[in-house]
């Protein structure tokens, strides 16, 4: 592949698409843009889920089922989780049980945010359960399980799924599809093993 096409872009397809073996492409080195696309991975699949979580147990059950069930509200709320179950499976970033700390970081610049909007007098409410004027204790209990135990809860079922995915890809691995890069196909991730990663943390 000629990579002179996008080497001034900011994702240069000279690294992505770096070496092909028996029609398998791998990885020699990760990027930075290969870190934060992994970092932004990991930060999208655990929102996403708590966002849903906290939907439907806080917010969800005070509302009408009508209104739950409007195409935009279920689109938010449990659309974006369909899509990231289906991508835990179908991307080949490996998960790392202790990459639960970028989820608290955005969880904590979003705790800031809200904050914010409180001291500025703005919306000291924006969710029911966050009233920051009349609840605070309320808020921040909530915040913590929010921010900091959800995260934690679900890199580790993330992480059980990854296992999973990789399972899978185990038991039905062709034996000759596997890339012959001194890769056994007991190491195959859906179909692919990518190098680079095992020596990222």
């Amino acid at each position: 592949m000629d990579s002179s096409l996008c080497e001034d872009g900011v994702f240069s397809c000279k690294s992505i698409f770096y070496q092909t073996v028996n029609g398998f492409v791998f990885l020699e080195h990760l990027r930075w843009f290969h870190h934060l696309n992994w970092l932004l991975c990991n930060v999208v699949v655990n929102v996403a889920i708590i966002v849903t979580i906290f939907y439907w147990v806080v917010i969800g059950r005070t509302r009408t089922a009508a209104l739950n069930l409007r195409p935009r509200t279920f689109h938010l709320h449990v659309t974006n989780t369909i899509l990231v179950l289906i991508d835990i499976f179908m991307v080949a970033f490996p998960t790392r049980l202790l990459h639960f700390i970028y989820s608290i970081g955005y969880g904590l610049l979003y705790v800031l945010f809200l904050l914010i909007l409180h001291w500025t007098g703005v919306n000291s409410a924006v969710y029911t359960v966050l009233n920051w004027a009349r609840k605070p204790g309320v808020a921040v209990g909530w915040c913590v399980l929010a921010v900091v135990v959800l995260p934690i809860a679900m890199q580790a079922i993330t992480f059980g799924l990854y296992h999973l995915r990789a399972l899978i890809a185990r038991r039905t691995a062709v034996p000759e599809e596997a890339p012959r890069k001194n890769l056994e196909v007991s190491t195959i991730e859906m179909g692919t093993v990518n190098p680079a990663f095992s020596e990222a943390t």
